[in-house]
């Protein structure tokens, strides 16, 4: 009795009348499964038994114990739901977790967003306003579905408290500067920095601390911060900056040093603090990136992606100061929002999930683990256009030239990858409203997922 509350089981196998001389008893510790899926209220089936969901209110999942160590085949149904399912493997005294499932409806409600004019290209906020390009034009669009036409052919930004915008024209290189509660009135920023000083824009951003004042990279590589209101100028780094991006309170960039009599040229990668006007550190960078450019940024927590225009893909931790590459032949790559993964694809079109640190949410993975996937080689002739997180970090968008794909990156057989969206030409993850917007039969949708 003692043994059996404590989950051991006596198993018996090969043990009729005819196959005595080859029966085996065994004396197992039963393991069991945790199962955490979204939505509730799912079938759960295990091998041949059935298993009802006993998530609620206090509980968040399901546990189903006294199963024998083995492998078994796990099947999620609900109904008006796509089936999911999952081989994995139950060991003695342990409990596998299969968390973060996510279930897709058979029918995604596909709900229309009632523009004045077919869109061309959208950009969308995370409140749900709208910028939209349609003939080399670009509009708002109004609460009152009237499309008001904007200067410029492209956004280039939203403000962090989504009131402001910038546009640019892509002929005449002219930014311009709206606030959404005015947009009868835009600032020419382009005229207003060159009434300052003679500086040609050739990236701007919100300052992440004031959206009344901008940060402005020249074409001379210099970084500047711009109040228009003001008529204030500032140099904010003095070497040239090769590429950087914004992680509130930091500036995040390359930059390179001149190279002097004691020592050659160095870059270094560098964190800024808008707040004091000092780095926060400086490292410098191996010397093979030295006459190198870059193509993309990011930073997440303590984690910096750099990629190469080569194709290298490296990663600095701030903590430890610790930078490796971790990717070569990479086209482009997300952070993940947990801030413990990196999604990259390759110029041949394989799909990875880099482990920046130990991971342990169903699937066990140490950090420098890789998973690839197959689905879009190029030799297939399937092309990946853009890759978004989805808000549990442990599911990819996945947009090619005809569709939107839903991947989970749990890579236990079978892989449960959904479609989404077909014969679309683009799309927008939006995390805070949890929307897919997508372009498609000249009109503008959105699913909630």
């Amino acid at each position: 009795m003692v043994f059996y509350c404590d989950g051991w089981r006596i198993t018996l196998k090969n043990c009729s009348i005819k196959q005595l001389p080859n029966c085996s008893v065994q004396f197992q510790k039963t393991g069991a499964v945790f199962i955490q899926t979204n939505p509730k209220g799912v079938i759960i089936k295990i091998g041949e038994e059935i298993f009802g969901d006993k998530s609620g209110l206090i509980q968040n999942g399901t546990l189903v114990d006294e199963l024998l160590p083995g492998n078994y085949k796990v099947e999620i149904e609900k109904n008006n739901y796509l089936a999911w399912a999952k081989n994995i493997a139950v060991e003695s005294g342990l409990v596998t977790e299969i968390s973060k499932i996510v279930l897709i409806p058979q029918n995604l409600e596909k709900n229309l967003v009632p523009l004045a004019k077919s869109p061309y290209n959208f950009w969308v906020n995370s409140e749900g306003k709208i910028v939209f390009e349609n003939n080399a034009n670009l509009y708002y669009q109004a609460q009152d579905s009237q499309a008001i036409k904007l200067r410029g052919d492209k956004l280039i930004v939203w403000s962090d408290d989504n009131n402001k915008i910038i546009t640019a024209d892509s002929k005449s290189q002219t930014y311009y500067l709206y606030q959404l509660d005015n947009l009868s009135q835009a600032l020419n920023i382009t005229a207003s920095l060159n009434n300052l000083q003679k500086i040609t824009i050739k990236n701007i951003k919100f300052h992440p601390l004031d959206s009344n004042r901008l940060i402005i990279q020249g074409k001379n590589n210099l970084l500047y911060i711009l109040d228009p209101n003001q008529l204030k100028l500032e140099n904010i780094v003095k070497d040239p900056v090769l590429i950087w991006t914004i992680n509130s309170p930091n500036i995040y960039y390359v930059k390179k040093s001149p190279a002097t009599n004691l020592k050659s040229q160095i870059y270094n990668l560098v964190s800024f603090n808008l707040i004091s006007k000092t780095e926060n550190f400086s490292f410098e960078l191996p010397s093979q990136l030295i006459n190198k450019s870059f193509s993309g940024i990011s930073v997440s927590a303590d984690k910096i992606a750099l990629l190469a225009d080569t194709g290298n893909l490296y990663l600095f931790n701030q903590q430890n100061q610790d930078f490796k590459q971790i990717a070569s032949s990479t086209e482009n790559f997300v952070i993940s929002l947990d801030s413990k993964k990196i999604a990259f694809w390759d110029k041949d079109g394989e799909l990875n999930i880099y482990f920046a640190e130990d991971y342990q949410k169903g699937i066990i993975k140490k950090a420098g683990d890789v998973i690839s996937f197959n689905f879009y080689l190029k030799t297939n002739g399937t092309i990946i256009k853009n890759i978004s997180w989805y808000k549990d970090s442990s599911h990819l968008f996945v947009e090619t030239q005809t569709s939107v794909d839903f991947i989970e990156i749990d890579d236990r057989l079978p892989i449960n990858k959904y479609t989404l969206i077909e014969n679309t030409s683009d799309f927008n993850y939006q995390l805070d409203l949890n929307r897919l917007y997508f372009i498609q039969n000249n009109g503008l949708y959105f699913n909630n997922i």
